[in-house]
């Protein structure tokens, strides 16, 4: 089809340096045996959420919890959501055009903050992991982020304050600071962590040691 109409198709995540990435967010949420997602404050007390109102959020700490485990095992995550050399060329904060959003690259997360790795949208009760894109295997991306979230629920987990300014003007010395970290620059920094990370090996078993050995 592309041929036909004299351009070229291409699946790569970044194929043009000045240009957005090709996205593909990962929006996440869990229900209970009735059906009900337990990410939704309709219907429960405040005082059930001791760690939401902390944080003066409009979520679960069910939810908190799992976005906790999201950052926890953020980097060992980014190997399969970011899985090809040319993924981690579109982890760039800002482009030529600084009034858009971009890619995130700060493992933090924030109320409806376009510039974190996970948003928490004020338009529907999910976790939103913006730094996917669209080279990624949904099965394997999937599989490892509920993983991670049930791990953060399980160990009650707290993600800490939502960072919710723009993250794309912190200094190096700011993210010192706030001690936020920064995703991985690189696909092999990122196998690395996959490697290293125990929930990936409970995950995925001998299945860990393939994928690293492919990206090598």
């Amino acid at each position: 089809m592309a041929e036909s109409i004299g351009a070229i198709a291409t699946f790569m995540p970044k194929p043009f340096a000045n240009d957005f990435r090709s996205g593909a967010h990962f929006n996440m949420s869990l229900t209970d045996a009735s059906g009900k997602n337990v990410f939704l404050t309709k219907g429960t007390d405040a005082a059930a959420n001791p760690l939401a109102t902390k944080y003066g959020l409009d979520t679960t700490d069910l939810c908190l919890h799992f976005t906790a485990g999201l950052l926890k095992h953020a980097p060992a995550l980014t190997a399969v959501c970011c899985p090809s050399f040319n993924s981690y060329k579109g982890l760039i904060a800002q482009g030529d055009l600084p009034e858009m959003s971009w890619a995130p690259v700060l493992r933090c997360y924030g109320k409806n903050n376009r510039s974190a790795m996970l948003r928490l949208p004020m338009s529907r009760p999910c976790v939103e992991n913006r730094a996917v894109d669209m080279g990624v295997n949904p099965h394997l991306a999937a599989a490892l982020s509920l993983a991670a979230g049930l791990e953060g629920i399980r160990l009650k987990l707290d993600p800490g304050e939502p960072l919710n300014d723009n993250l794309y003007s912190l200094s190096k010395g700011d993210e010192r600071k706030r001690q936020v970290t920064r995703l991985p620059q690189t696909l092999l920094d990122a196998v690395r962590a996959f490697e290293a990370d125990e929930l990936v090996a409970e995950t995925f078993g001998p299945f860990q040691a393939i994928y690293a050995e492919q990206k090598y």
